[in-house]
């Protein structure tokens, strides 16, 4: 019987060995090019180090030709999935010869995993094989080539992968945006501007969320940049992608989308600054928890409960006493994300509190532990609305 156990350890150390790795090489970008590291760039220099990472199987006590012997042999996919997995850091070509024999297998998550090993292995012949099935294989084998195609790295991967996404005809374009993204490359960034402009909003929607995974500092002022769009699509989908809303210029633009009246800017923006925990926009989000539509004034609460701070915390203890079943629940459900010792106690007051509906306050303390919250729902029990006994 397979010892799935050994293998998961195996592959948890190498996959403890790459953040060191990692680490090593994102030191050496911070001290030897400039004092701080360039945040928006590391998801890059990470992306990159992983495609370049060779980890030589004898360093690990490891044999490739009896991981293959082992590949080769087993019955179970869940252990071929594995074993895989363990190529994908280790193989060399003799992996790759082994892998692609995989490419007829219909057992769940194989050939996914077989064609992505071969990508991490990333030699000219895993690269040249992957290109081949991409031309040529069935259209499942298309898709997992493409993810492949994703990991390789190469040059060649990348312009099959360019012209895939360029064509609207392909019925593996949205696969191979996402696999560019992997790349993690600036070059495609002008391809991308382009498809988000022109295309559908699915096509928008994958490119916008491909530039948010390149997470690189070219991505994300492509991100800022659509986000001022006259395509309310575009914008609406920009907003909500962008990571860096602390930066001042963008921050300003966020706050001020925030009085647009464009409902789905106005949400994306309330979404994006309430991630970024952006003070400043807390007046704003109040005035829209207020008086703006109903999904406007969701995010906005929600928002509050990211931002915190005396004033945020003010308005939503605010609305759980504001008997106002909708808002109660939207502030019940922003301060259970919250979590902390400051949102508990606001959500026993308002529970204790006469008169409002209570469902919401008492699905959001259920996340909560500790004496206090056992009391309030004991006093709910012996002595609360009938209705509220239930829940």
């Amino acid at each position: 019987m397979p010892n799935h156990s050994s293998h998961w350890k195996q592959i948890s150390a190498l996959l403890a060995i790459t953040v060191v790795f990692l680490g090593w090489r994102l030191h050496r970008a911070g001290s030897e090019h400039s004092p701080t590291v360039d945040r928006a760039a590391m998801p890059q220099t990470v992306a990159l180090s992983l495609r370049q990472l060779r980890i030589p199987a004898q360093a690990l006590g490891l044999d490739e030709g009896k991981v293959i012997r082992q590949l080769v042999s087993t019955t179970n996919p869940q252990h071929v999935i594995l074993l895989c997995q363990k190529l994908g850091f280790i193989g060399t070509d003799l992996a790759v010869d082994a892998l692609s024999e995989l490419v007829d297998d219909h057992r769940a998550g194989v050939l996914n995993a077989a064609l992505s090993a071969i990508g991490q292995i990333g030699t000219s012949a895993a690269t040249r094989f992957l290109l081949a099935t991409e031309a040529d294989g069935t259209p499942r084998q298309q898709q997992a080539a493409i993810t492949g195609l994703g990991l390789s790295g190469s040059d060649s991967a990348r312009e099959r992968l360019m012209e895939i996404a360029a064509d609207s005809g392909q019925i593996r374009q949205l696969d191979a945006i996402g696999a560019l993204a992997n790349l993690g490359n600036d070059d495609v960034l002008g391809l991308f501007k382009s498809l988000a402009a022109s295309g559908t909003y699915s096509l928008k929607s994958s490119t916008v969320n491909a530039l948010a995974q390149m997470g690189t500092k070219a991505a994300e002022a492509a991100l800022v940049e659509m986000s001022q769009s006259r395509d309310h699509i575009l914008r609406a989908l920009a907003i909500d992608k962008i990571s860096n809303a602390n930066d001042p210029q963008v921050q300003a633009s966020l706050i001020a989308t925030l009085s647009s009246g464009d409902t789905h800017s106005v949400a994306a923006a309330a979404r994006t600054l309430g991630r970024s925990q952006v003070t400043a926009a807390v007046p704003a989000l109040i005035k829209l928890s207020e008086a703006g539509g109903t999904n406007v004034r969701g995010e906005a609460i929600r928002a509050l409960g990211e931002v915190g701070g005396d004033l945020a915390m003010q308005k939503l203890d605010e609305l759980l006493h504001s008997g106002q079943a909708q808002n109660i629940s939207w502030a019940a459900d922003a301060l259970r994300t919250r979590g902390d010792e400051a949102a508990r106690d606001a959500l026993i007051g308002g529970l204790m509190a006469e008169g409002g509906a209570k469902n919401g306050i008492i699905y959001a303390l259920r996340d909560f532990d500790g004496p206090e919250v056992i009391e309030a729902f004991r006093e709910v029990a012996n002595h609360g609305r009938q209705s509220d006994r239930f829940d």
